[in-house]
C-alpha cells in the first residue's frame, strides 16, 4: 500500500516541476514539497522502492508533455491524489500481461487500453454548449432553442422545449419537438412559416444543450451515474467513469435503452476511426462493460505487438487473422512464425507454422514472429574517406577496381598507398584484415579480388597523420597516456597488442620515444630526482586547481538553477572530447594493423614521419605522400636501413647501406614495411637562424650568420662601433643559457623551500625569527618562478680585445642577440641603503664612497655581503668594513648591492642561498635595464 502511495506521491512532484514552466522549483523546493507529500500520505514513514517506478517515470514525462495539465495550487485536493493513485495502478501490468510476457519472453501489453489512460486535468466544471448540430440530434425537454425571422417581423429570441415536449412560439402553433430528430423540427418550423407569417424565413439553432444521465457498470474505473451532454457519445461517458479496466472486454460493450441492447467494439472504433454503430446517447442509456473475453497475443516482428481480445463469440481463428490484428510482420517475407500454445495439462507447445491461412489459433495462443536468418549476400561495401560510404553488389563490384571505378567516391587528400580490406576467412569464418595500394590499383598494375561482405576502409592523410600522435607513440613506448585514460578503442586494441604480443614489430612506426618521458620532454639538467618529482606535482596540482575550479563553477550553476542536468557534460564536451579519428574507433583493429606495416621517412622531407605501405612500394611514392622533398635534400646521400630475414633459424640482420640515387631517381627503390630511410641534407656552411644586433653599432639589426662565425667578424659586417659606444656594458644574450638560468631560478626557488622547511621544523625555529620570515620567503620563492630569465652571457664585445686575445671571441649560434649600450655617467646603488638610486659616476670613487653618497647602509643591510654586478655582467664581492677593507674601483654603469642582513635566520647556508638569489636577479634587472634604454 505504501509503495504505491510513493508513486503517487513522486508523480505530484512531477507535475509541480514539469507541468508549466512558470512552476519549476529549485531542488531544495522539490526536497522540500516531496517530504510534505510523503509525511501527508504515509504518515512520515520511510517508503522503499516499488515495481512501479517505471510507470511512474513514464507518467511523469506524460506530464511534462502536457500543457493543460496543471495541479500545482491543487494538489492537496483528495479527489486530485485519488485519480492519480489510480493513473499509477493502472499503470501496473495485469496478470493476463504478466502471464503473457512471461511466455513469450517479451513485455506485452494489452492492446487497446491507453485509449483511456490519459492524464487527469485540473478543468473547470464542464459546460453546456451550443452551437450547430446535426440534423440527427434527437430533441429532448429542457433544449433550448434560438428561433430568428426576418421578413415582415424580424424578431430574434429563445424558447425551451417545455415539459410537454413542445416548442411555443408567437404567431405560431405549438409544435412538437420532444423524441424528434433536429431536421424534421426544422423543417416543419419552416413549413408552418412559411404558410403563416407570408413573406418571413426562420432560422433555428441550438442555444443550449440538455444534460442527461447515463449508468456506466461494469468493469470500469468508477461506475455509478454520470452527468453527460446530450451529444455525449459512449466514449465520453466511460472517460468520465475512469476508462475500462484491463479485466474489461473492449469488444463486448453493452448499451441497454430501454429492452433493446446495442453492441458495440471498440477495436472498430481504434482500427477505422469509426464505431459499427453510429449511437447517441440518451436520458436513462444504461453502458454495461463485460469481463474481458477470450484472448491471443502477437509478439516479435510485428508492427504492433500486444495482447487482443477476441471478437463476440469467435473462439478461434486463423493464423493469417492474429497477424492482421498485430498490423502485419515487420519484414514482408524471410520470417519464422512459432506459434506457442496451451495444452490441457498446462504444459506449452511450440510449433512452427509455415502456411498462416490454414493454421488454427485458440485462446491463450501467442504468435511470436522471428527473422529465418538476417544476412545480407551479395554485397560489398567502402568506408572512411570517401565522399558517400558506398554499398554495391558483388555481382557489379567482384573487383576492388570495379567497386572504386575512378576513384571519385574518394575524397580530397586520400592516402592511396595503402588501404585494408576487412574480409572473412572461408576456413574459420572469422574476420581478418589484408592490405591493397589503392595507387597500383587506380593505375591498372594490380587488383584483388573482393568476397560477400568485404569492407574496404579507404585512410585520409590525417588518419596517417595520426599515427605519429602522442597518444599511439606512448601506447607503443609502453608509456602511460598523458591524463591516463586511453581516448579511443583502437587505442585500447593497440595497448592489448604491443602487452600481449611482440613490440618489436612496431619498431618502424616509433618515434620520439625520448621526448614522451613522464617528466613533459623538458630537459632538466642535472637537477636532482626529488626536483623533478616536485616539478611533476607541481603540474598535477594545476591541473586539480584548474578542474576544482570547473567543478565550482558547474555547482553554482546547477544550484542557480537544477533543472539543466546536461551542464555538466556541455561543460567537460570540449576537454573530453574524443580527438581519435573516427574510422579508428569504428574498426579498432586497423591501427595497430596499419603501424606493423608502416616505413619510417625521416630527413629531407616536408613531412618525415611513419607511412603503412605494402611490400614492395616505390620511394618516389612515399616521398609524396610525405608532401615532396625539401629544399636542401641530398639524394645523393640516402641511407636505407632494411631487415633480412632467414629462410631458417627464424633470425634477422639488420642491413644498413647509403645510396646515391641523384642519378637513378627515387623510383628505384622499392621498401618493404619495417625499413627506415633517412635522406640526407645538403651540406652548408650557413647556419640556421639569424642574430640580432642593437644599440650603438653603425648598421644594427638582423643578421643571417654562417657556421663558425664569430662576433668580431659580425662587429666588423655592421661597420664597427660608433664614438659613443661602450664595450665594457654590452649585454649578449643566448637561448640556450636563457633556459639554463630558468632552471636555475627553479633549482633556487627549491632549494629555499628546503631550507625554510627545514628551519622551521627545527626546535629553535621560534627562536631564530622563522616563523615571521616564513612569508617574505614564499613571496621571493613565487618572484624566482614567476621572472623570465635574460640569458645574459659574460663576454668581451670590444674589437681591439678581441683583435689581441682572439680566444675570447665568442662563436655566435643561432637566436644570439647583442646590445651595445652607449657610456653611461651614473652608477647605481641598491638594497639595503637609506636612499637607493643612480649617482654620477666620479672617476676614482670606491664602492663605499658611493654607498656613503647614498647615505649608507640601512640597520638591515649586510655589509659582509656587499657585491657589484659590474657592466659586464660579472658579479664581484665587496669588503667594505673596517677589518676587512678592499678598495674597489668601480667603473660607470655597475650596480653595487647591499643584501638584507639574514642573521635573524641563523643559519648560514640559507643566507648563502638568498645572497647567491640577490645576485642573479641584479644581474637580470641591470640586464633589462641595457636592453630598454637600447
Amino acid at each position: 500500500m505504501r509503495a504505491w502511495l510513493l508513486c503517487v506521491a513522486v508523480l505530484s512532484m512531477s507535475i509541480l516541476i514539469g507541468g508549466a514552466p512558470s512552476m519549476a522549483q529549485d531542488s531544495s523546493d522539490f526536497t522540500r514539497i516531496l517530504a510534505e507529500q510523503l509525511r501527508r500520505i504515509d504518515g512520515g514513514e520511510s517508503i522503499g522502492e516499488t515495481s512501479l517506478d517505471s510507470a511512474v517515470r513514464q507518467e511523469k514525462r506524460k506530464f511534462r508533455d502536457e500543457p493543460n495539465t496543471d495541479f500545482g495550487q491543487d494538489s492537496e485536493n483528495p479527489q486530485t491524489q485519488l485519480e492519480l493513485r489510480r493513473l499509477a495502478e493502472r499503470q501496473k501490468p495485469s496478470a493476463l500481461e504478466e502471464d503473457f510476457s512471461a511466455r513469450a519472453g517479451v513485455n506485452l501489453k494489452q492492446f487497446g487500453y491507453e485509449l483511456f489512460q490519459q492524464l487527469p486535468k485540473k478543468t473547470k466544471k464542464t459546460e453546456i454548449v451550443g452551437g450547430a448540430v446535426q440534423d440527427d440530434y434527437i430533441l429532448g425537454i429542457g433544449d433550448i432553442l434560438v428561433v430568428t425571422f426576418r421578413g415582415q417581423e424580424s424578431t430574434s429570441g429563445t424558447t425551451r422545449v417545455d415539459s410537454e415536449g413542445r416548442v411555443v412560439l408567437k404567431d405560431l402553433p405549438p409544435i412538437s419537438a420532444a423524441g424528434r430528430t433536429f431536421g424534421d423540427f426544422r423543417r416543419e418550423l419552416e413549413a408552418l412559416t412559411q404558410l403563416t407569417l407570408l413573406g418571413s424565413e426562420v432560422f433555428v439553432s441550438l442555444g443550449k444543450i440538455r444534460r442527461i444521465s447515463v449508468l456506466v457498470v461494469g468493469e470500469v474505473e468508477q461506475p455509478g451515474f454520470k452527468k453527460v451532454s446530450a451529444l455525449s457519445s459512449v466514449l465520453d461517458a466511460l472517460s468520465l467513469a475512469g476508462g475500462i479496466k484491463k479485466t474489461g472486454s473492449l469488444r463486448r460493450l453493452q448499451v441497454v435503452r430501454g429492452e433493446d441492447i446495442y453492441w458495440l467494439d471498440l477495436y472498430d472504433l481504434i482500427f477505422t476511426g469509426t464505431l459499427g454503430s453510429d449511437l447517441h446517447l440518451r436520458d436513462g442509456d444504461r453502458i454495461v462493460v463485460p469481463l474481458i473475453g477470450d484472448t491471443v497475443a502477437a509478439a516479435g516482428l510485428v508492427n504492433r505487438p500486444g495482447i487482443y481480445e477476441l471478437g463476440e463469440g469467435v473462439k478461434s481463428g486463423s493464423l493469417k487473422d492474429l497477424i492482421a490484428l498485430g498490423g502485419g510482420t515487420v519484414r514482408p517475407t524471410g520470417h519464422r512464425l512459432l506459434q506457442i500454445s496451451l495444452q490441457a495439462d498446462g504444459r506449452q507447445r511450440v510449433e512452427e507454422r509455415n502456411n498462416p491461412e490454414t493454421a488454427r489459433i485458440a485462446a491463450g495462443d501467442i504468435l511470436l514472429v522471428e527473422l529465418s536468418q538476417n544476412i545480407q549476400l551479395g554485397n560489398v561495401k567502402t568506408v572512411g574517406h570517401v565522399r558517400v560510404p558506398n554499398r554495391r553488389s558483388l555481382v557489379s563490384a567482384p573487383t576492388l577496381r570495379a567497386l572504386l571505378a575512378d576513384g571519385s567516391i574518394v575524397d580530397s587528400n586520400p592516402y592511396l598507398l595503402f588501404a585494408a580490406v576487412e574480409t572473412t576467412d572461408t576456413r574459420t569464418r572469422t574476420r581478418r584484415l589484408y592490405p591493397a595500394n589503392l595507387e597500383s590499383v587506380f593505375s591498372g598494375q594490380v587488383d584483388y579480388r573482393l568476397h560477400d561482405q568485404d569492407v574496404v576502409m579507404i585512410f585520409s592523410a590525417a588518419d596517417i597523420d595520426y599515427l605519429k600522435s602522442a597518444d599511439v607513440q606512448r601506447v607503443l613506448a609502453g608509456k602511460n597516456s598523458a591524463n591516463g585514460v586511453l581516448p579511443c578503442l583502437s587505442l585500447r586494441s593497440l595497448e592489448t597488442a604491443v602487452a600481449m604480443g611482440n613490440p618489436g614489430k612496431y619498431v618502424g612506426a616509433t618515434l620520439y620515444l625520448d621526448r614522451l618521458s613522464d617528466g613533459g620532454g623538458e630537459n632538466l639538467g642535472d637537477i636532482s630526482q626529488l626536483d623533478i618529482e616536485r616539478f611533476k606535482l607541481d603540474r598535477r596540482r594545476v591541473v586539480l586547481d584548474e578542474r576544482s575550479a570547473k567543478l565550482r563553477e558547474i555547482q553554482a550553476r546547477m544550484e542557480a538553477d537544477p533543472l539543466k542536468t546536461d551542464l555538466l557534460e556541455k561543460t567537460f564536451s570540449d576537454s573530453e572530447k574524443n580527438s581519435c579519428p573516427r574510422l579508428f574507433e569504428e574498426y579498432p583493429k586497423t591501427l595497430p594493423f596499419l603501424l606493423e606495416h608502416t616505413v619510417m621517412l625521416q630527413g629531407e622531407v616536408r613531412a618525415p614521419g611513419v607511412y603503412p605501405i605494402i611490400g614492395g612500394t616505390a620511394l618516389a611514392s612515399i616521398v609524396s605522400a610525405a608532401e615532396g622533398l625539401s629544399r636542401t635534400a641530398n639524394l645523393s646521400h640516402v641511407e636505407l636501413t632494411r631487415y633480412n630475414f632467414s629462410a631458417t633459424g627464424g633470425n634477422a640482420q639488420m642491413d644498413r647501406q647509403v645510396r646515391d640515387l641523384s642519378q637513378s631517381g627515387l623510383a628505384t627503390v622499392s621498401l618493404d614495411p619495417g625499413d627506415v630511410v633517412q635522406i640526407g641534407k645538403i651540406f652548408t656552411d650557413r647556419d640556421s637562424g639569424i642574430v640580432t644586433l642593437r644599440g650603438e653599432f653603425k648598421r644594427p639589426g638582423r643578421y643571417t650568420i654562417k657556421r663558425g662565425e664569430r662576433i668580431s667578424e659580425m662587429i666588423a659586417r655592421v661597420g664597427g662601433l660608433t664614438p659613443q659606444a661602450y664595450p665594457y656594458g654590452a649585454v649578449f644574450t643566448r637561448e640556450s643559457a636563457k633556459k639554463r638560468e630558468k632552471l636555475g631560478y627553479e633549482r633556487s626557488a627549491l632549494e629555499l623551500e628546503g631550507s625554510l622547511a627545514t628551519a622551521l621544523s627545527s626546535p629553535n625555529s621560534g627562536a631564530l625569527g622563522l616563523g615571521s620570515a616564513s612569508q617574505a620567503v614564499s613571496k621571493l620563492v613565487d618572484t624566482l618562478r614567476s621572472t623570465e630569465p635574460v640569458g645574459r652571457v659574460v663576454m668581451e664585445a670590444d674589437p681591439t680585445v678581441l683583435q689581441i686575445r682572439p680566444d675570447l671571441d665568442i662563436v655566435l649560434e643561432p637566436g644570439d642577440q647583442l646590445v651595445m649600450p652607449k657610456r653611461p655617467s651614473s652608477v647605481t646603488v641598491t638594497g639595503e641603503v637609506l636612499n637607493p638610486g643612480a649617482l654620477q659616476f666620479s672617476p676614482g670613487l670606491k664602492a663605499d664612497e658611493y654607498i656613503d653618497m647614498a647615505g649608507g647602509i640601512g640597520e638591515a643591510g649586510d655589509d659582509g655581503r656587499v657585491f657589484v654586478v659590474l657592466p659586464n655582467g660579472a658579479a664581484k664581492p665587496l669588503s667594505i668594513s673596517y677589518w676587512n677593507y678592499d678598495p674597489v674601483n668601480i667603473p660607470p654603469g655597475s650596480t653595487v648591492v647591499i643584501p638584507r642582513d639574514a642573521t635573524p635566520f641563523d643559519f648560514v647556508s640559507f643566507a648563502k642561498d638568498l645572497t647567491q638569489i640577490f645576485s642573479q636577479l641584479a644581474i637580470g634587472a641591470a640586464s633589462i635595464a641595457v636592453i630598454s634604454n637600447n
